[in-house]
């Protein structure tokens, strides 16, 4: 906890210890309290700002969101979080889009048929990635709005795949992977409950493990 230090910076040392305070803080917490994270991103924010926590400012322009306890065991089966791509987006090909935009999961295919696996979310990303880039005024839903991106997939003249309810669609501000430390976070949420690691000498916290993206910080 901070105890009156001095406001952290949203950069690569202050986010670090900003992660590890509020996971910390969750995890010795009733589980309603990171249930809320996962509800609500503006919840996370709070976490994050509040001098007692994370005593961190969080740029208005990076997102952090909460995904299920869990979420690294799911693997193609999880959520997915996407770079929201720049206006005016050139033609592109189909495994140059999955590569460049898809910040979570790593080693999406493209192939078919369409469930909620590696090839039916390659092939849902593209067709809703094609959509956006041609309806440029849906970008700020996308980006707000997690039930309008949801929406997107599951519309059956879009991405016309169904998504499983336990998981996430976010998407990040353009730009996000050029932001490096100063750049978003998506986090899995502790299980409720759980012991806290003993962070080894030398060594990054083990809470920081559950920051899940959007590029390799510690």
């Amino acid at each position: 906890m901070s105890n009156g230090d001095p406001r952290r910076k949203w950069d690569r040392s202050g986010k670090s210890a900003a992660v590890v305070d509020v996971l910390t803080h969750i995890v010795s917490q009733p589980a309603a309290i990171g249930l809320r994270c996962l509800e609500q991103n503006s919840n996370a924010r709070q976490l994050f700002a509040d001098p007692a926590i994370g005593n961190i400012d969080v740029p208005e322009n990076v997102k952090i969101v909460f995904l299920p306890s869990g979420e690294r065991e799911k693997e193609d089966k999880g959520s997915i979080v996407i770079e929201l791509p720049p206006l005016g987006l050139p033609q592109f090909n189909s495994k140059q889009l999955l590569q460049d935009y898809v910040r979570y999961a790593d080693g999406i295919p493209s192939t078919d048929p369409r469930a909620w696996d590696n090839p039916g979310k390659s092939s849902a990303i593209m067709d809703v990635l094609s959509h956006i880039a041609t309806h440029p005024g849906i970008r700020e839903y996308c980006l707000n709005n997690e039930s309008y991106s949801r929406q997107l997939f599951q519309d059956a003249n879009i991405g016309n795949i169904k998504v499983p309810d336990e998981v996430k669609i976010v998407f990040v501000p353009t730009g996000e992977h050029e932001s490096l430390e100063f750049g978003s976070l998506i986090i899995e949420l502790p299980a409720s409950g759980m012991k806290l690691p003993t962070p080894a000498a030398n060594e990054p916290h083990p809470l920081l493990g559950y920051v899940l993206c959007c590029y390799h910080l510690w």
